[in-house]
């Protein structure tokens, strides 16, 4: 459940999307990871406009109200660095760092 007021940085029933303006489209984005033509892994991206961006995995607000702990759409730190190189590919001319800064993702370092 959402807490109320300021407290939650999302309007109530929105996705991860809600900072885009309506009528933007987007797709995911499979990257697939190949080790002498294995595949080895595969990661899941979503493709938003001119970026290609993390899919988040988690989702959640505080109970607490606590301004400290921060927590909503968490991506790992190595999301956002193996994302950020994939951009750099596709769209070598736009800053993937305004697109993930907007998205207001939680990086987890861990």
């Amino acid at each position: 459940m959402d807490p109320p007021g300021d407290e939650n940085p999302h309007p109530p029933g929105s996705g991860w999307t809600w900072w885009l303006p309506a009528g933007t489209t987007i797709s995911s984005e499979l990257v697939d990871v190949f080790y002498c033509g294995s595949l080895i892994d595969r990661h899941v991206g979503a493709r938003v406009e001119y970026a290609i961006l993390p899919y988040p995995k988690t989702h959640g607000f505080t109970e607490i109200g606590d301004p400290n702990v921060r927590v909503g759409w968490t991506v790992t730190k190595w999301q956002v660095d193996f994302f950020g190189l994939i951009h750099s590919i596709r769209y070598p001319t736009e800053s993937y760092e305004s697109w993930v800064d907007r998205a207001q993702f939680v990086v987890d370092d861990s």
